[in-house]
């Protein structure tokens, strides 16, 4: 095998001599490159082989043996070995190495092999499913904008890891997916078994989990508003009246649940002389009062100050 040193001698070589600029001019020298790259195409691959990805670009540089100059033939198992060594980096896992070897030797631009095209889309799309399930987020969302993956190839390996970290119970990891990967369907088999752990959950008193599963999957059934109702009424019990709104905005929690709970509340704090609290309550849910209510509040806010 060449020597990282023998490398650039070797490249140093081409250069002063002008192989390749004059090669139009004299048919031997056309020979001559055309063994060289034979040649160098067979210790190119054994570099690749050998992980040495930084020494067997540069021996393709000194040759330039990815130049329209260089027969077809040697030019394809350049990128053929180039493809190779950048699908068992991304098997390995190793998104950065990949990345490298695909803008060195362009494998997604000019230097594709048309066949070749669905081998590296798969690897790059079965990356996208390994990163999920190991809830490596950072590099799934890498290889989606890397490999520009498209939305239903996105989808449908979301939908398969989703599914089976719903089966798994990785309830916090299946959320954690679901608020930073886009997904633009989602399958039955998720809603299936999102449902069927939203049911699970409910009936064994998980209520913000219940929750949490209703809101990401949308799921609509009457046990939806009354998880949702209970889990905001848990914190309008606990005097969390900034928690509870905002759970009655992202639940939109019907009116007339709230309406009782909330009037009833309202006159608690009035009767405590907690006014400030009270008023907002009021203004959160847009509580009718009577005039005279009105005025009552308005005098008990003014000395309630004093």
């Amino acid at each position: 095998m060449i020597s990282s040193n023998r490398i650039d001698q070797l490249a140093k070589i081409v250069e002063s001599l002008k192989i390749l600029v004059y090669r139009d001019n004299n048919p031997y020298i056309s020979v001559l490159i055309s063994q060289a790259a034979d040649v160098v195409t067979i210790e190119h691959k054994h570099l690749m082989e050998s992980a040495k990805y930084s020494d067997a670009f540069k021996l393709i540089e000194s040759f330039h043996l990815l130049s329209e100059n260089i027969s077809s033939d040697a030019k394809s198992s350049v990128i053929e070995h180039a493809e190779e060594a950048h699908n068992e980096l991304l098997n390995e896992n190793n998104l950065k190495g990949a990345k490298v070897v695909k803008d060195n030797y362009d494998l997604f631009g000019k230097n594709i092999i048309t066949e070749s095209m669905k081998s590296l889309t798969a690897a790059s799309i079965e990356f996208l499913e390994r990163a999920l399930d190991e809830n490596n987020i950072a590099n799934a969302k890498s290889v989606i904008k890397e490999y520009n993956i498209n939305k239903n190839a996105i989808s449908l390996k979301t939908n398969k890891v989703l599914t089976s970290k719903l089966k798994s119970r990785k309830f916090i990891e299946v959320f954690e997916i679901m608020k930073e990967i886009k997904i633009s369907a989602l399958s039955s088999e998720l809603l299936t078994e999102a449902t069927t752990s939203f049911q699970e959950s409910y009936e064994s008193g998980q209520i913000e989990l219940a929750c949490n599963l209703a809101h990401h999957f949308k799921i609509k059934n009457p046990r939806t508003v009354k998880a949702f109702f209970m889990m905001w009424n848990k914190h309008i019990e606990a005097g969390r009246y900034e928690i509870a709104l905002d759970l009655k905005k992202k639940y939109k929690i019907p009116r007339k649940k709230l309406e009782p709970v909330v009037k009833e509340l309202y006159s608690t704090l009035m009767a405590s002389n907690q006014t400030e609290d009270a008023a907002a309550i009021r203004r959160d849910y847009n509580i009718n009062l009577s005039f005279w209510d009105m005025i009552t509040e308005m005098l008990k806010s003014i000395f309630d100050k004093k």
